[in-house]
């Protein structure tokens, strides 16, 4: 941190100095003016952009006409950092004078108060960076420390389980049916970009009370490697592969290899942050964002340049607006617009995957499959996709689009079974999304088509044992037909209509079903939903209805919620009570369902308790239900089931020298510690009013096990104990996922040092009333000060480490440093400035107090 000076010449003093300067000017007339021979002292230069102003004194030449003749370079580079464009900033280059004249040929305004002995520079909007108007974040890029994955890190998530059922019958006699245990352990392990992971099912079965029959019931193991960042990243894959499933193709694990460029497509919908746009504003303004004519950000501009983008957009055609109102109240609107679906690709992009392998429980049936995509256009998205196993193969082609009238999807493909004729599939789905007419329903169609015995190949290969040659499709229905309809009306009110209907083969008759549900708000924290449904096979009708009742109570650190639902002949209840603290949260529920009201006793009741915490996670539930033997009628209506579940889930995480201990994390994870210098005490991350989602104890470093993949996520963390004579490095991360990566943040800080020394020159003479800076081992200048009339100078705020004390006339400086034992206030003592003039290098020895 800067120490701001506080410096300001007595009027009195400024006349006089201006006296004699307008002396030494004129003996000097017969020599042309050399700024680099003028007198330097230090004058308050402040920075201004039209959002912040900065200031600090600054060493400035005088030149003979009493204006200043230039500033010192390294502290005026030092104040207009961030405030100008890169290329701005590379035209003032590294000199260790600038000129007002070079100021202004690189754009800025320069103006000078000689009764003050103050000068100001002023930024305009075409000179300065870029900000960016995010309508989900700040007006600022992010600033923060960006954490890539670790080099090295190790996670062995596990959870450990059992489970116990019961049962009695009619004759009250109790036949224990089983006891099972179960360990589920999801190791991985990273290098950087490349990952290995896998996933372990053990089980055990009881018997009197011994375990017997321990063994390995499923497995998966995988070897990634990641080309690229973000979500554009193009994954390799050995071991069990997945790929997004698009179109026709089935979508189970392949046990081989796969190479994967992932849009988000198939079952993911696409990011709604693709649109741009960029304007500028000269004077203060105000900026209302429209997005289909609904206002969803109003800001107020600093002069400047900025970028828009991450728009909340809707499925189909989003119309953008941006008014922009100066302080004269004129006026003027950008207007624009962009089509958004899921699976939709930005024009040009491109998006794949290729698998092959086994598939099938004993991995017999070999498979291959892949898919492509594309954005042609803004609003219009095309793929192509196969499936193939040794007898039965798949190709198809889709196209999705988007407009003004809602979303349209088509897809087709053709299947070879057995070398049989070819069977054939079609399917289209439209949704119309009228945006901007609210009074407009949104209306959804949908239609299948498929030939008698149109299966794709991963499926059939999922029917082994039975799918052996030769492979006999089971026959599917011709055509499933849909229509919604879905309404908006006022009061906070919504309206569903729909029907499905199925034609039947095979012997099956014709089926369908017409729905009409209803939902409302009918408070803060009460909503009630209705429906009625009708359906239709062959000669059978059957109408049935339902209602459900939903209530949340919030206070304290508390919830309550509440259901009640009713359908047909059966009433559900349940109820549940989550309360929230500061390191862990625990929800208890219970429910009574399937109570018949045609039959007393034909019910079931169950109870949960779920608790976590940073480092782990406990459920337990029971349940007491109707049992079937395979005895009388009798008998099975009065047989009682009783079934109790526990589980216990953690981890054990490491990433660079970190470890802890964690909740159990499916995807990527973040160890969060403190550097060994900072002072003893907990290290708190993402504290909020219901507490903290992670911190440093016992149990080794904070870990983060909720992180997506490809994912960037900002983390805050807090030392609640740290001494005010602390410093911290940073208060905010930016964490950068990878594909079931672990990362490592280190969050450092050092004591903050105050003390003084004395400034003399070659010959002991003080070195009065001149600008200096300290400048650290990386460059970076971390203090700007002052001597006096004795030449003593004061620091303040500065931290361990090796620093350079340098004049405003580009001499290399005097060296000194600050060890980790020294206790504030420091003294420096006498600083001897000695500089070879002739080959401008530094004679100084280090100075060490």
């Amino acid at each position: 941190m800067k120490p701001r000076a506080s410096f300001k010449p007595h009027p009195l003093t400024a006349l006089i100095l201006a006296l004699l300067l307008l002396v030494a000017a004129r003996g000097a007339a017969e020599a042309p003016f050399e700024p680099a021979e003028a007198f330097a002292f230090p004058i308050e230069v402040t920075v201004r952009d039209g959002r912040t102003a900065q200031r600090e004194m600054v060493a400035t030449r005088i030149g003979e006409n009493g204006e200043p003749a230039a500033f010192g370079g390294a502290e005026l580079r030092s104040l207009l950092h961030g405030l100008t464009t890169p290329d701005t900033a590379a035209e003032l280059g590294e000199e260790s004078w600038i000129s007002p004249e070079a100021l202004r040929a690189a754009g800025f305004e320069v103006s000078y108060d000689p009764g003050s002995l103050a000068a100001e520079v002023h930024v305009p909007p075409e000179i300065q960076p870029e900000q960016h108007l995010s309508v989900r974040g700040s007006r600022s890029p992010s600033r923060h420390p960006r954490v890539e994955p670790a080099g090295l890190s190790a996670a062995l998530p596990f959870y450990i389980g059992a489970q116990t059922t019961r049962s009695s019958g009619s004759d009250e006699n109790e036949f224990t049916t089983g006891t099972r245990y179960g360990l589920n352990l999801r190791p991985q392990l990273g290098l950087g970009k490349t990952v290995l992971s896998g996933a372990l099912e053990y089980g055990a079965r009881a018997d009197g009370g011994e375990i017997e029959n321990v063994e390995l019931e499923d497995w998966e193991a995988a070897l990634s490697r990641d080309f690229g960042t973000g979500a554009g990243a193009t994954r390799a894959t050995a071991g069990t592969t997945r790929i997004d499933s698009l179109g026709f193709i089935s979508s189970q694990p392949v046990f081989g290899a796969g190479l994967e460029r992932r849009e988000g497509i198939g079952g993911t919908p696409v990011l709604a942050d693709r649109y741009q746009t960029s304007f500028e504003v000269r004077t203060q303004s105000t900026a209302d964002i429209y997005v289909n004519e609904r206002l969803i950000r109003s800001s107020r501009l600093a002069p400047g340049s900025y970028r828009v983008s991450e728009f909340p957009l809707l499925p189909g055609r989003n119309e953008v607006r941006i008014v922009i109102t100066d302080v004269y109240g004129e006026t003027r609107t950008i207007r624009s617009g962009v089509s958004h679906a899921p699976g939709l690709l930005p024009p040009g992009d491109t998006a794949f995957g290729l698998a092959g392998g086994f598939i099938d429980d004993e991995y017999e049936i070999a498979l291959a499959r892949a898919y492509l995509r594309r954005g042609l256009f803004d609003a219009l998205s095309a793929d192509l996709f196969t499936e193939a196993t040794e007898q039965a193969q798949l190709a198809g082609a889709g196209a999705v689009t988007a407009g003004r009238l809602g979303i349209l999807e088509l897809s087709g493909a053709t299947a070879r079974i057995n070398e049989t004729d070819p069977e054939y599939a079609a399917r289209g789905r439209y949704q119309l999304r009228a945006a901007d007419r609210t009074w407009l329903p949104s209306l959804g169609l949908s239609a299948l088509f498929r030939t008698e015995r149109f299966h794709s190949p991963g499926a059939l290969g999922g029917t082994a044992p039975a799918a052996t040659p030769p492979l006999t499709p089971p026959v599917t229905p011709p055509w499933v037909l849909g229509a919604s309809l879905n309404q908006a009306l006022p009061f906070n009110a919504n309206l569903l209509l729909g029907t499905r209907y199925t034609v039947g083969r095979g012997g099956n008759p014709d089926s369908s079903r017409v729905f009409a549900f209803f939902a409302t708000q009918l408070g803060s924290r009460t909503n009630l939903r209705a429906g009625v449904t009708l359906d239709h096979s062959g000669e059978d009708r059957t109408l049935g209805g339902s209602i459900t009742l939903s209530t949340i109570t919030t206070g304290g650190r508390g919830r309550v919620g509440s259901t009640y639902h009713v359908a047909d002949d059966e009433l559900d209840l349940s109820a549940q009570h989550s309360v929230y603290g500061r390191a862990a949260s625990a929800t208890a529920g219970v429910s009574l369902d399937r109570i018949d009201l045609s039959e007393a006793g034909a019910a079931s009741a169950g109870a949960t308790l779920r608790a976590q915490n940073p480092r782990g996670e406990f459920s337990v539930a029971g349940r007491i239900s109707p049992a079937v033997y395979p005895n009388t009628e009798t008998d099975r209506d009065r047989a009682t089931r009783h079934d109790l579940r526990a589980r216990v889930g953690s981890g054990l995480y490491y990433a660079d020298g970190l470890l802890g201990v964690g909740r159990p994390a499916d995807g990527s994870f973040a160890l969060v510690g403190k550097q060994p210098g900072l002072p003893a005490g907990p290290l708190v991350v993402n504290p909020g009013s219901r507490g903290y989602e992670a911190r440093t104890g016992m149990l080794g470093a904070a870990v983060l096990t909720s992180l997506p993949d490809y994912y960037e996520r900002p983390i805050t963390s807090e030392l609640p104990e740290l001494p005010i004579e602390f410093t911290r490095d940073a208060d905010v991360h930016t964490i950068v996922t990878g594909y079931r990566t672990g990362s490592a943040v280190r969050v450092g800080g050092a004591p903050l040092l105050y003390g003084s020394g004395t400034l003399l020159d070659e010959d002991g003479d003080p070195i009065a009333l001149r600008v200096f800076r300290v400048i650290a081992e990386d460059g970076s200048a971390v203090a700007t000060g002052f001597t006096d009339e004795d030449g003593t100078f004061r620091l303040y705020e500065l931290t361990p480490g090796r620093y350079r004390v340098a004049l405003t006339d580009g001499t290399p400086g005097a060296i000194f440093t600050l060890p980790d034992s020294i206790e504030p206030p420091f003294d420096l003592g006498v600083v001897s400035y000695s500089v070879n003039r002739e080959t401008n290098t530094d004679t100084n020895t280090e100075i060490k107090p």
